[in-house]
C-alpha cells in the first residue's frame, strides 16, 4: 500500500510528537530519580552530623585559639562566653574589638561546621561587658587637683603623710 503525500506529511509530525513524549517521559523519570538521590543524600548528611554540644564546641574553640599565631586573636578568642541554641552558636564578647576580631576568623567557622558535619550552623555575636567582671573594664578616675593627687599617693604609701609633716610641707591652695 502506497501512501499519499498528504498521509506522509501527517504521520511525520505524529512520529516526532511520539518521540518527544518519550523523551519528556524519560526526563521526568530522571528528575524523579535525581530528586530521590538528593533526598537520600540529605538524609545521609543529616544522619552523619554530630550533635552540636557545648563541650565539644569549647574544646574545638580552645584548640583553635591555642594554635592561632596572633596573640591578639588568641586573647579575643579566650575572652568569650559561648552558648548553643539548636543550630545557632551564640558568642558573647566583652568588647567590640574582640567581636570584630572573632568575626574575621572564617577558618574557625568552617572548622566548626566541618567538625559537626553541619553547614547550617550560624553564629550570633553580642557585646556584653557585664558578663566579664574579671576584666575590670571600668577605668578609675585619675586625681585632678594637687590635694587629690596627694591623697591618692598617701593611700598607696601611708608614711608619706608622716614625711610631709616632719618636713613641714604644705600644699599651695
Amino acid at each position: 500500500m502506497d501512501q499519499t503525500p498528504d498521509q506522509t506529511t501527517q504521520e511525520a509530525p505524529k512520529k516526532e510528537l511520539s518521540k518527544l513524549k518519550m523523551k519528556v517521559g524519560a526526563g521526568i523519570s530522571n528528575i524523579a530519580k535525581i530528586t530521590e538521590e538528593v533526598a537520600k543524600s540529605a538524609d545521609l548528611e543529616q544522619s552523619n552530623r554530630k550533635p552540636l554540644n557545648i563541650t565539644e564546641m569549647n574544646q574545638l574553640w580552645n584548640q583553635y585559639a591555642q594554635n592561632h599565631p596572633s596573640k591578639g586573636v588568641q586573647s579575643a578568642l579566650n575572652s568569650v562566653k559561648i552558648d548553643i541554641h539548636q543550630q545557632i552558636v551564640k558568642v558573647v564578647t566583652p568588647t567590640q574589638v574582640a567581636k570584630d576580631m572573632i568575626q574575621q576568623e572564617q577558618t574557625l567557622v568552617q572548622e566548626i561546621r566541618t567538625y559537626f558535619s553541619n553547614p547550617q550552623i550560624t553564629f550570633e555575636f553580642e557585646i556584653d561587658p557585664s558578663q566579664f567582671p574579671e576584666l575590670d573594664l571600668i577605668q578609675t578616675r585619675l586625681p585632678i587637683t594637687a590635694h587629690e593627687k596627694l591623697q591618692e599617693m598617701a593611700s598607696k604609701n601611708p608614711t608619706l603623710m608622716d614625711f610631709i609633716d616632719q618636713l613641714g610641707l604644705r600644699l599651695k591652695s
